[in-house]
Parts: C-alpha cells; structure tokens; sequence
C-alpha cells in the first residue's frame, strides 16, 4: 500500500506562550487552575519535585476527574518518600471508595515510607485503617 500525496496544506499554528512555566511553581499553578489536560500533565511532570508531595496530596479529594486522579496517585506512589506517605495516610479514612483503594496502591508501592508509620497504623483506634 503506497502513501498518498495531498494538493492541500495545512496552515501553520500561531505559535502561543505558555499559561504556565514548566518549573515546580508553574506545574503547581497549573496542578490547580488548569483544565483537567493540564492538571494531569501537571501532576505527571511532578514527578521530577519530591518537594511537591504534599500539593499533590492536598489535590486529591479535591478532584473530580479520574484520569488525573490516577496521575496523582503514580506521581506520588512514584516519589514514594516520607511526604508522600503522609500525604495519602488520610485518605485511609475517606468515604470515597476510589480515594481509599488509590492510597492503598499508592502506599504499597512505598514500603519504606510507609515502614516507620505500620505500628501506628496497626494501633489506630478507627478498625477500617487497621484492615486497611
């Protein structure tokens, strides 16, 4: 099968500044007002900012879209450091299914953030958190 030549062009994009600069105050800005594209890009390319764990916690419960909810969760399942595991500890607790089985998988992936916090965890007063 051999490839067809087109008569037609199509015409060049104008070329548009970014919203946003792709360095860690521009990706949290971003991680907050943009659409749910830019919220997951954000959210992936965070991954490169340990310091951002605790924005991409905080992001959590807040958003609605799942694909960028599962971005978060890789991000922070990625950064996987003490931050991070106290960023999804909460959602333990949460009402909402998706949260609570996002921080699951998240915190599985991070065994030595997750270590010096299992003897609280195991203790804690809320039965749920212990099974979990």
């Amino acid at each position: 099968m051999g490839l067809r030549k087109t008569s037609t062009f199509d015409p060049l994009r104008e070329v548009v500044e970014r919203e946003h600069a792709r360095d860690l105050p521009g990706l949290l800005r971003q991680l907050d007002e943009g659409n749910a594209d830019q919220r997951r890009w954000a959210a992936r390319d965070l991954v490169a900012h340990p310091a951002s764990a605790a924005a991409l916690g905080r992001r959590l419960p807040a958003e609605a879209d799942a694909s960028v909810r599962e971005a978060l969760f890789v991000s922070l399942g990625s950064i996987a450091t003490e931050p991070a595991a106290a960023a999804l500890l909460p959602l333990l607790r949460s009402e909402d299914a998706a949260l609570r089985n996002g921080a699951i998988e998240s915190l599985a992936a991070m065994p030595r953030a997750v270590a010096p916090r299992i003897a609280a965890l195991l203790a804690d007063a809320d039965s749920d958190v212990r099974l979990l």
